[in-house]
């Protein structure tokens, strides 16, 4: 007979499984990054090590790097410790990284509003109604 399971969500982080018969099966944890909670610095820390393993499972040295993206060893070191750096340079880096396209996922581009959409279909915008403040 298989097993059923039924996944309980403990502190949005730690999954525990249990099986049909409320016996213990197995705990994961869920690693999610709650980017709204962290300060800026963090969120530069976080990104850093990323990079820094983005760079590693490609097989490339700090100063490999540096000469692709066109900056200095010392720079690559200094993202990869949590360092601001212009978007220029951080741009650069993730092209040298085959990473550029993702971008989009960080700012993506905005949706077309319907007003807009109208005036572009040829359509007369007629008027804008605004609710009465009471």
């Amino acid at each position: 007979m298989a097993v059923q399971k039924r996944i309980t969500i403990i502190k949005s982080v730690f999954i525990t499984i249990f099986c049909d018969n409320h016996s213990f099966c197995d705990d994961y944890y869920i690693f999610l990054t709650m980017w709204n909670e962290m300060t800026t610095p963090s969120i530069l820390k976080e990104m850093g090590a990323r990079l820094k393993e983005y760079r590693l499972r490609k097989g490339l040295m700090q100063s490999e790097l540096a000469e692709s993206a066109g900056v200095g060893v010392g720079t690559i070191a200094k993202m990869e410790r949590g360092g601001a750096v212009s978007v220029q340079i951080l741009l650069s880096v993730l092209r040298s990284l085959g990473m550029l396209e993702n971008i989009e996922q960080l700012l993506p581009e905005p949706p077309v509003s319907p007003l807009l959409l109208r005036k572009l279909q040829g359509g007369k915008i007629q008027r804008i109604k605004r609710s009465k403040a009471k």
